[in-house]
């Protein structure tokens, strides 16, 4: 029995079950070991030697053999952990405000890292500087803005561990400009604003009026500047010295327009020609300027809108003539050319028959003969085109198309003629009259206005159905005249006609002669009505109603419709139905069921007063009050005064002697009595004496003399004496039951004595 010891090996990281190595195996005879990887490694194949030369074998993991004499078998595993790389000292859109920055990491692996390597600013990668882990990349000098710096690590066995990309923004600040050129505004308006280099902004434009954005540009202040983007908004990185600006354009360019030269092919039989045209701008022309068959531009002559090139000498064949306008502002008008043929040409004519225009206009244009040219007919408005019909200027016309684009050969005195036909019927309308408009006079004028694009022949009218008779006009304005209109519905209708036939529409209404006349309505007490047709002109024979609503205070009776207020029929019901008629007449009437009130504000109750006084007081009613009435001591009962409707009322009154009675009460419009008020006046005024002597001149004497007084009844008092009215004495005391009393006086020796009564 041969044997031979196996050889066992492995590459990479793993085990080997039922290892074989180093043991002395049977020759031919078979064999299997079973590979497995380690943590981090995957298994790939078993390969085998004999001669020093191995050969793949077999992928599974079992591998299964024949012994062979010096075998050598391989279990190989592939390492399957990418190294780890970490940026320790940086985070991506990190702000650095240094000009320079070393960038530092750990890089890792199962097994040995070879390298790590570095790209700056999108350059070529560099070997970091490395002792096993840690690494840095030198000191890096950053640009203003955003630095882009990238790293990786690779493994001694070729792994490469992921990129890492971090962003480290070195952040310079500066004052940006911001300027425009033309007029328009930007927001926000960041100029002069203090910005972060490197950092985005955004600034939105807007034109002015009569300007339009065309873009941004942007470069270093004072330097030039170069087209950024044509959007209105810009968004921008921030950068040193840097210069935005807005451009807007002018868009009201000059107008130019050559007027007597058809741009294009204009014909011309002469050697010499002028170009005249015009020329405006919002602003002001600077000039005018031409070439004549690719010369230099020269000014044409101008006098402000009205230019001209002067005698152009022609060239046979064609003659190019171009010009263009200049406003102060710089704009350029769009330069305007036109062919000038020296040939031999005759003048076409083109005439229009209706209302309508052709294009391009040739009337009256030089045309080559012979040469072929096409105009278009357009209809004008209101009206259809037909045909072009040509000929011979001054000669029958025949119809030469009746498309609206009319190409013709040119001729020796050629007539072209668009021929239209008027589609538009005339315009009329009555003015002073609506259907159904109701009229209270026998007789009407019915008025209105007629218009036709070309000319009105006529105005034709009929009143109830009857034939048409012509309206009086006077170009626009029409009228009938007088019309007779019958009670009722009157029937009017009117048209128009134009010269050329056309019929207007014809337009009816109905015209309503309603005889009217004015209600009359009266009303008695206080109340309203709705709706109050008082004076109001009402269609005779037509039904109306109107309902009374009486006033606080007061209630509806009844309505008496009459003629001219005379008999008349009465209606309780607070709503009235009636017909309106000639001369009819209408009465409300309401009865106050409010009595009055009566006051007597002066004096008061057992008032102590002289002998007359003015009793006062006030009387109040939802009416009026018609008379306030007073008596005293049963007296005949008497009117009381007012100023003022007896708002305030007084009466003057006499006092008896002792207490008076005095009684008054009010009486209102409607006849209503308020209570009667009763007052009660003490007379402080009741003395009445009267002096009688026995002789008609009684003299003084030693003895003295009697006096007879005649007195009121029940009056007490003294009786004084004086000579001279200032001193007085009291010569007796009185009271009087009988109404009489007899003084005697005996000291009559004065040559004069007054005597008095005085009472309390």
């Amino acid at each position: 029995v041969q044997v031979s010891m196996l050889t066992v090996k492995a590459s990479g990281k793993g085990s080997i079950n039922n290892n074989l190595n180093g043991q002395k195996l049977r020759v031919g005879q078979k064999y299997s070991m079973s590979a497995t990887a380690s943590s981090g490694f995957v298994f790939t194949n078993w390969t085998s030697a004999t001669n020093g030369t191995y050969a793949y074998y077999t992928n599974s993991p079992t591998v299964q053999f024949t012994m062979f004499t010096n075998l050598v078998l391989q279990a190989n595993f592939q390492d399957t952990g990418k190294p780890m790389l970490a940026i320790t000292n940086v985070t991506s859109g990190m702000l650095w405000t240094n000009p320079t920055y070393t960038v530092m990491g750990v890089a890792t692996d199962d097994q040995t890292i070879a390298s790590v390597n570095f790209s700056f600013n999108n350059s070529p990668y560099a070997p970091a500087i490395t002792n096993g882990i840690q690494w840095n990349s030198g000191l890096l000098s950053l640009i203003p803005g955003t630095n882009v710096f990238s790293v990786y690590a690779q493994a001694t066995n070729g792994n490469f561990s992921v990129t890492d990309t971090v962003r480290l923004v070195y952040a310079l600040s500066n004052l940006l400009t911001v300027v425009t050129n033309g007029k328009g505004s930007v927001s926000p308006n960041l100029n002069h604003m203090s910005l972060r280099i490197g950092q985005n902004y955004s600034m939105n434009a807007s034109a002015g009026s009569g300007y339009i954005f065309t873009n941004w540009s942007a470069g270093p202040v004072g330097g030039p500047l170069t087209i950024y983007t044509n959007k209105t908004t810009a968004i921008f990185e921030m950068s040193g010295d840097l210069e935005m600006q807005a451009n807007f354009v002018d868009t009201l360019k000059p107008y130019l327009k050559i007027t007597n030269a058809v741009s294009g092919m204009v014909l011309w039989t002469n050697s010499s020609f002028t170009v005249m045209g015009v020329a405006t701008d919002d602003q002001a022309v600077a000039s005018v300027n031409f070439s004549f068959n690719h010369g230099a531009y020269a000014p044409a002559i101008t006098n402000g809108i009205q230019w001209n090139s002067g005698s152009l000498s022609l060239i046979p064949g064609t003659n190019i003539f171009s010009v263009y306008a200049q406003a102060t502002n710089g704009n350029l008008s769009p330069t305007s050319t036109v062919d000038i043929v020296y040939a031999v040409s005759n003048l076409l004519t083109v005439v229009t028959n209706g209302k309508g225009s052709f294009s391009p206009n040739l009337n009256q244009k030089s045309l080559r003969i012979g040469q072929n040219y096409s105009m278009t007919a357009s209809a004008g408005s209101g009206y259809m085109f037909t045909n072009w019909s040509c000929g011979v200027v001054g000669g029958p016309l025949t119809t030469y198309t009746n498309k609206a684009n009319a190409i013709f050969e040119m001729s020796s005195n050629l007539e072209m003629q668009a021929n239209f036909v008027d589609t538009l019927k005339p315009y009329l309308k009555i003015t002073n009259a609506t259907s159904g408009m109701l009229w209270t006079n026998p007789t009407f004028t019915v008025m209105g206005v007629a218009t036709d694009d070309q000319q009105l022949a006529s105005v034709n009218f009929s009143i109830n159905h009857s034939a048409y008779a012509p309206a009086t006009t006077n170009g626009i304005q029409w009228d009938t005249g007088p019309l007779t209109l019958m009670a009722g519905t009157n029937i009017f209708s009117v048209y128009a006609q134009a010269t050329n036939g056309n019929v207007s529409a014809t337009n009816t209404i109905a015209l309503v002669y309603a005889v009217t006349n004015q209600l009359l309505i009266d009303s008695t007490g206080k109340g309203t009505l709705s709706p109050n047709y008082s004076n109001a002109w009402l269609r005779v024979g037509m039904n109306y109603s109107m309902t009374a609503h009486p006033a606080s205070g007061f209630m509806f009776t009844n309505w008496v419709v009459s003629t001219n207020f005379i008999g008349g029929v009465t209606s309780n019901n607070p709503t009235l139905l009636f017909m309106m008629a000639t001369n009819l007449t209408i009465q409300a009437n309401f009865v106050e069921t409010a009595r009055p009130t009566l006051a007597i504000s002066s004096p008061g109750n057992n008032a102590r007063e002289p002998g007359s006084v003015t009793v006062s007081g006030t009387a109040k009613d939802a009416w009026g009050v018609s008379t306030v009435v007073y008596e005293l001591n049963g007296a005949p009962w008497t009117n009381a005064v007012t100023t003022n409707v007896f708002t305030n009322w007084t009466a003057s009154v006499s006092l008896n002697p002792g207490t008076n009675i005095l009684k008054a009460f009010a009486i209102n419009l409607g006849g209503l009595y308020s209570t009667t008020n009763t007052l009660s006046i003490i007379s402080t005024n009741t003395a009445a004496a009267t002096v009688q002597f026995a002789l008609s001149s009684p003299q003084p004497t030693a003895h003295g003399f009697n006096i007879n007084m005649k007195l009121t009844p029940g009056l007490s008092g003294r009786i004084q004496v004086s000579t001279n009215l200032v001193d007085w004495e009291v010569l007796t005391n009185f009271t009087e039951t009988d109404g009489a009393i007899s003084v005697y006086d005996p000291n009559t020796t004065s040559p004069q004595r007054f005597y008095r009564a005085v009472v309390p």
